[in-house]
């Protein structure tokens, strides 16, 4: 059972709110930046491939998968803000061992002390994520929970703008190792600020550890009314788009010849399209419903790869990639606060950081997987021949079979039935 504090709900609340909005503010600079150009300029700075570039971003996404489970069934006994502190305490560790990774692979191969780096980064988000949600949760009006959680991703998607800006002003068409190294020192510092506010958040439901063992409590998570199917729906969703945002990067770097500073800044336009979608996202799902958002959301993102399968039509290159940018940021926007919003209406108090965790772990197993396929496929070559009697490039292969995977998810999440609104 769970014993919600009660003292002063209201104050409380505001007060945990507000710390949250800032330790987000701090704390999505590192995983933006790592998976929207940054992480991808310095690693191919390391003289690494674009096989185990895709690999090895798309390893954290793997590695958070694969402890998001265990992180939330601890989080439920152990405390959600003791998990949360030592999840961040972890990323921190592995953001500063691949700042250093240049003069740590001087005696390892480059590419096992950056997966180590980002292995690490990896499980300390896992534990991190855990109990977020379930933590954030009471501090989220019902009726305006998506409002709220628009109104979260904008702020931080403006602080994210804000970094990008200042990164990409500062970089050059060929930035130096050094460069990259201050970048991601700061990345660092930003993990520190976040630990500070996170650790002002108030746990207003203190669930009392329970007596059940992990597989009792997963089947009882795995029995609540429509989660099973919700949980399949966006798994396909994340492995539709997950990785679209590193073939972006990646087709500009090796075909178009783009320098790193125009790479980057595309990346900051996915960033700015997913502020702008922040501002009508949230008001929309509780118009709408998050089912009907989230099938906006998937034709919105067909037409932003078909934008970027259009390049060279009339106008130059570089404006369809920037056009398809900007839809996508605005698609993901609304996919991240229309399955936030339609997942804490689905669970209930009982169990809830697990049954959070699985359905993280389901989207971090989509989009690493997403990686990883990609990975494999650039590195054995076959996609090549299939773009080259196409006329188009191994990305543009690529690029299709997502398409494809989100019009044949589309009918699933039309024909879903919404949930019911719980608090």
């Amino acid at each position: 059972m769970s014993a919600p504090n009660r003292s002063a709900p209201g104050s409380d609340a505001h007060a945990g709110f507000r710390a949250a909005v800032w330790a987000q503010c701090f704390g999505v600079q590192p995983q933006l930046a790592l998976v929207r150009g940054l992480g991808l300029l310095y690693l191919r700075a390391l003289g690494l491939s674009a096989s185990s570039i895709v690999a090895l971003l798309s390893a954290s996404f793997l590695v958070r998968g694969l402890l998001s489970i265990p992180a939330g069934y601890w989080a439920d006994r152990a405390g959600k803000k003791r998990l949360g502190i030592a999840g961040q305490l972890l990323a921190i560790v592995g953001f500063c061992l691949l700042t250093a990774a240049p003069w740590v692979a001087e005696g390892w191969p480059v590419f096992g002390a950056t997966a180590l780096a980002i292995g690490l980064f990896g499980a300390g988000t896992a534990l991190f994520g855990g109990g977020w949600f379930a933590l954030l949760s009471p501090l989220l009006p019902p009726a305006f929970r998506g409002r709220y959680l628009g109104r979260m991703r904008f702020v931080r998607q403006l602080a994210a703008i804000g970094f990008g800006a200042g990164v990409a002003l500062w970089m050059s068409e060929q930035t130096s190792l050094t460069a990259f190294q201050l970048a991601f020192a700061g990345l660092t510092v930003c993990l520190i600020i976040r630990l500070l506010f996170y650790r002002q958040i108030p746990e207003l439901e203190v669930t009392a550890s329970p007596r059940s063992g992990f597989p009792a409590a997963f089947r009882e998570v795995l029995a609540i009314p429509g989660y099973r199917s919700f949980c399949l729906r966006v798994l396909l969703m994340f492995l539709a788009v997950g990785a679209v945002p590193m073939v972006f990067g990646l087709f500009e770097l090796e075909v178009l010849g783009a320098g790193d500073d125009l790479v980057w800044w595309l990346g900051v336009a996915i960033t700015c399209g997913h502020l702008a979608g922040t501002l009508g996202a949230g008001p929309l799902v509780d118009r709408v419903g998050s089912h009907i958002a989230l099938a906006s959301c998937q034709a919105a993102f067909i037409l932003s790869i078909a934008l970027f399968l259009a390049r060279g039509w009339g106008l130059p290159a570089t404006g369809w990639l920037l056009a398809a940018s900007v839809l996508f940021g605005l698609a993901r926007s609304t996919l991240d606060i229309g399955v936030t919003s339609e997942l804490l209406a689905r669970v209930p108090r009982a169990n809830k950081a697990l049954a959070v965790s699985f359905f993280g772990t389901l989207t971090y197993l989509g989009e690493s997987l997403a990686g990883l396929l990609v990975a494999v496929a650039l590195s054995q070559g076959f996609l090549g021949m299939l773009a080259d009697g196409a006329g188009a490039t191994r990305y543009d292969a690529v690029l299709m079979g997502f398409v494809s995977l989100l019009v044949v998810s589309l009918p699933l999440t039309l024909l879903a039935a919404p949930p019911a609104r719980r608090g």
